[in-house]
């Protein structure tokens, strides 16, 4: 009859080891013939048969050493031995199902395991299920819930390696990192619609910023900047034309006030840009203290001038269109006594009968001319065909080509007027000419 243990709150469990003996072998242990190994707590409760005969405790063989039957006499090759071990199995190896319990060893099943109690975790000591140690699981994990990091510095690791990471900086927000060295070790965020046809005005992806809980309401909690891609066209095999959207709110859910298009045109104050840099509104702009305020318009890429045009350019109290590639001021406009002040700042050197320079053609209007080296300023009106009037200036100026005269000329009795230095030296000159076009 199988032993049934020695308490009566247990189950009978038999174990049976066989062993095939070798030349002069007086004992045997470990794995048997069948690859299981002989284990056993009580050494009172094992039969060991020799051969298919019951040997004697004690006498024919000792379990003086843990899991080792011993003391065998010298044994010839293949013998067979045949170790018995029974124990018992109790409740202190089950877990209650009404109180629980605790086990100690491993435990492998497999099938599923299903947890019906509802208990919310809200710490690593809470919840239906709890570890003092890490969870590896090889298969897709799906949380019904929130999944709470409740370390500082906790981070999630994506990818085989671990090359990114996403990771809480301390009261602050997350970093995204690649953790790689190497050259191009870089992170990207991408927005990917899924969307199998995407149209004119569809948004591929956005970014919103918001205080939804902030306690005045209404307006507050509206979303009040956001940065999204939209579509400008269907979509085809040959197209993808997207444009940026800068949104801010002002009492307002956020509404787009800058854009950049597919071209590349940049838009404020509207999401259609016909040029580079389209504005519908006003534009400041506001010079730092001790630097000049304009704008610069390079043109050499086309062989041409640099210029800039703004108040600063020539001096803080005037507006200029300035020529700096040859370091000459072409045109200021300066506010004096409340009256406006137009200048051509051209500097010209002209050698005595040098050949006469075009001023304007086809002009009718104002020309000034004034001889920076030594001072002295000629104004004089100039109508069509007719030949220039002196209405304000010395003798040292004139409408005629004259021997030691600054000489203002109409060409040939035409309407195009031109400028001649006979005073007997070599000048510089400043011409200004303000009229229409005859």
């Amino acid at each position: 009859m199988p032993y049934i243990g020695k308490t009566t709150d247990g189950f009978g469990v038999r174990n049976r080891f066989v062993y095939l003996a070798s030349a002069s072998d007086t004992s045997v242990s470990g794995a048997d013939a069948n690859g299981a190994t002989l284990t056993f707590t009580d050494g009172a409760y094992v039969d060991v048969y020799l051969n298919g005969v019951l040997l004697k405790s004690g006498t024919d063989y000792n379990t003086n050493t843990a899991n080792t039957i011993a003391g065998i006499s010298s044994m010839a090759a293949n013998d067979e031995v045949t170790v018995v071990v029974y124990d018992v199995f109790t409740v202190a190896d089950t877990v209650s199902a009404t109180s629980g319990g605790t086990f100690s060893g491993n435990v492998t099943h497999s099938g599923t395991v299903t947890v019906d109690d509802t208990t919310d975790s809200t710490s690593t000591t809470t919840g239906s299920i709890q570890t003092d140690g890490g969870v590896g699981i090889a298969k897709d994990l799906v949380v019904g819930d929130d999944i709470l990091l409740k370390s500082d510095d906790g981070a999630i690791q994506f990818g085989a390696d671990g090359e990114i990471t996403l990771t809480h900086r301390h009261n602050d927000g997350l970093i995204l990192k690649h953790t790689g060295t190497g050259s191009g070790s870089r992170p990207a965020l991408a927005f990917h619609a899924g969307e199998t046809e995407i149209t004119s005005g569809d948004v591929l992806g956005k970014i919103e910023f918001q205080a939804p809980d902030e306690a005045s309401g209404t307006d507050a909690v509206l979303i009040g900047a956001e940065i999204r891609a939209v579509a400008e066209d269907t979509f085809s095999a040959s197209n993808n034309e997207t444009r940026l959207e800068f949104r801010t709110g002002n009492s307002e859910s956020a509404t787009t006030k800058m854009s950049i298009d597919g071209d590349g045109n940049v838009g404020i104050g509207t999401t259609s840009p016909d040029d580079h840099l389209t504005v519908e509104g006003f534009i400041r702009l506001n010079a730092q203290a001790g630097d000049a305020n304009y704008i610069r318009f390079d043109n050499t890429d086309n062989s041409g001038n640099i210029w800039r045009i703004g108040p600063g350019v020539y001096s803080h109290t005037t507006f200029s269109i300035y020529n700096q590639t040859d370091n000459s001021q072409v045109v200021n406009i300066e506010s004096v006594n409340d009256q406006l002040m137009f200048r051509s700042m051209t500097q010209i050197s002209l050698a005595d009968d040098a050949t006469a320079i075009a001023v304007a053609n086809s002009f009718q209007g104002i020309v000034v001319v004034t001889s920076s080296s030594n001072a002295l300023t000629g104004i004089y009106r100039c109508e069509g065909q007719n030949t220039p009037t002196l209405i304000s200036g010395t003798s040292s100026f004139t409408n005629s080509d004259t021997d030691g005269k600054f000489c203002l000329i109409s060409a040939g009795g035409s309407s195009n007027v031109t400028f001649r230095n006979r005073f007997g030296a070599t000048y510089g000159f400043k011409i200004a000419a303000f009229g229409v076009l005859s």
